[in-house]
């Protein structure tokens, strides 16, 4: 009986995925002492400029965080060294290269935004840790085992403890996994319409034989596109991982937070993510739109879904059990930091300040309000301000 293309395709449609340009890069690999991969040949480096007048001094490789590093993971990670980063990594050369590239960007980027913003960052004593692995099942170990990370949607995470990041390649990520493994079975119907377009052609139905083939080539151009979708994906939630990490990482070890304050949670992970992006080769932070957090803060805000700030601003946690709430903090985080880093540059420099010279203690919502309030004003003064200047973008848009 002759299959319906029409059918047959439906079944196969593939969502459409972001598309990233990579970042080459050209790193050193330093193998660890004793282990097969030391037997590696190791690559050219240029020898690090001299500090000269008013130049801060190169930081440090060594530190405890990457003895301590070290001694938690098996012999098989290699070494990357960049000019500020340690990446310990057991993934493909190639793809780590591309990641401690991207940790210098986002390095670099940073710099910008602080100085625009005014601040005055410290420069780095020493490298800064990086931990990548190849598969998520061993990441997830290494986080609850060593970090007290619980949370399997986590891809990556700053531990301010311990110093380090640490996050795992986008190909492992569940829902690349999956739809590999569907396109796999898309390969696999390929296979199948290939053998009936034979048999239609053996047995002299030749006008069924020419549209199967004609059908094969449409489906095998599908799978290959979405193919390609998926590996843009899978490098897109590397990239934003990597910089995101990383922004948590550089406001600690430059002094702009401090591991000994309690920050809410929407002005750290609205930094963090206002510097997400999947294009590390041009200019990005808070004043540059990331498409995908944009987007999703905009829906929020068109179906009237967004939180009230005088709550938002309070919390310095979100409830790891109810997903939609942790989206609407994360992308709404996002758009104020955004926001004020075009508009109220000179407040969150101040609200930053406010927040570092608050004693090391439990810091309480009212008291984040008010905090908040000192810098910036009225909390619904700005709400109000901020939100019409959205909805305006939004309707011009």
């Amino acid at each position: 009986m002759e299959k319906d293309p029409q059918t047959r395709d439906a079944r196969h449609r593939w969502p459409a995925a972001v598309v990233l340009l990579a970042v080459a890069a050209a790193l050193t690999a330093v193998p660890r002492p004793g282990t097969a991969a030391a037997r590696e040949t190791r690559e050219a480096r240029a020898p690090a400029a001299r500090p000269g007048p008013g130049r801060a001094t190169a930081p440090q490789h060594d530190s405890a965080a990457l003895d301590a590093a070290r001694g938690l993971l098996p012999d098989r990670f290699l070494e990357y060294e960049t000019s500020r980063f340690v990446v310990l990594s057991d993934a493909d050369p190639r793809w780590t290269r591309e990641q401690s590239q991207r940790l210098e960007r986002t390095h670099h980027q940073f710099l910008r935004y602080a100085r625009r913003l005014g601040l005055d960052p410290d420069p780095l004593a020493q490298k800064l840790v990086c931990v990548l692995f190849d598969d998520r099942d061993e990441y997830q170990a290494f986080a609850i085992r060593h970090d007290g990370v619980v949370d399997p949607w986590i891809a990556g995470y700053f531990n301010p403890t311990t110093d380090r990041i640490v996050f795992y390649r986008g190909d492992s990520n569940p829902s690349v996994v999956n739809a590999r493994a569907r396109l796999d079975e898309m390969a696999a119907d390929l296979v199948a319409i290939r053998r009936d377009a034979r048999e239609a052609e053996h047995v002299g139905a030749a006008t069924h034989a020419r549209e199967l083939q004609r059908y094969r080539q449409d489906f095998e151009r599908h799978v290959r596109s979405e193919r390609r979708r998926v590996d843009a994906f899978a490098e897109q939630i590397s990239t934003a991982t990597v910089v995101h990490e990383a922004v948590h990482q550089l406001m600690f070890r430059t002094g702009l937070q401090s591991s000994q304050r309690q920050y809410p949670i929407w002005i750290s992970e609205g930094l963090a993510t206002a510097f997400e992006t999947d294009d590390t080769r041009a200019a990005f932070g808070p004043d540059h739109d990331y498409t995908p957090r944009r987007e999703a803060f905009d829906e929020l805000l068109r179906s009237d879904r967004l939180l009230d700030l005088r709550e938002l601003i309070g919390w310095d946690e979100v409830p790891e059990d109810d997903d939609d709430h942790v989206h609407r903090v994360y992308h709404q985080s996002y758009a104020l930091v955004c926001w004020m880093s075009r508009f109220k540059r000179k407040e969150l420099r101040r609200y930053l300040e406010l927040l570092l010279a608050e004693p090391p203690e439990t810091v309480s919502p009212g008291r984040h309000v008010e905090l908040f309030e000192e810098a910036f004003g009225s909390v619904e003064a700005l709400e109000r301000r901020w939100l019409r200047d959205e909805r305006r973008q939004w309707a011009g848009s």
